[in-house]
């Protein structure tokens, strides 16, 4: 699990903070953001349960990596995130979410320290399925290095 929150990670830099007089867009909120598929949420224990969206194998020595969207690799397993806690900000229960929806999982660490949903948004728009490639690290210049 931490391993895809590591790899989400860094895929979810954004911008800095909102200028000032205006509303931050979602990717100025701060915090981890990576897209899941809902499979169960818990009302009663305002808590989420979900499965990535994405599959990462991340490059090794001079063989490149791949990013799977909406599908893994054969043999792979998504990673899933069993009763993820939801600050009661999130309005988990206005949103009306059923499993097998696409959302954006927000996470952050509030005072206690302990990481937890601090929003939730609802996919819109086009989905992205398939396969990106990652490029591999470039050789290190040494002796057995062509110039």
């Amino acid at each position: 699990m931490f391993a895809a929150l590591f790899f989400l990670a860094l895929a979810a830099a954004g911008p800095g903070p909102a200028p000032a007089g205006k509303r931050a867009t979602p990717a100025q909120k701060g915090g981890l953001t990576f897209d899941v598929v809902l499979e169960e949420v818990d009302l009663a224990g305002n808590t989420v349960t979900a499965r990535a969206y994405c599959h990462v194998i991340p490059p090794s020595g001079s063989a490149g990596g791949a990013v799977y969207r909406g599908s893994a690799p054969p043999g792979a397993r998504l990673a899933r995130y069993e009763r993820l806690p939801v600050m009661p900000s999130a309005g988990l229960r206005d949103k009306r979410l059923r499993p097998g929806e696409r959302v954006t999982l927000r996470l952050g660490t509030p005072k206690s320290g302990a990481l937890v949903v601090i929003d939730v948004e609802r996919h819109s728009g086009f989905e992205r399925v398939g396969m990106d490639w990652l490029d591999a690290q470039p050789a290190k210049e040494g002796p057995l290095t062509p110039p």
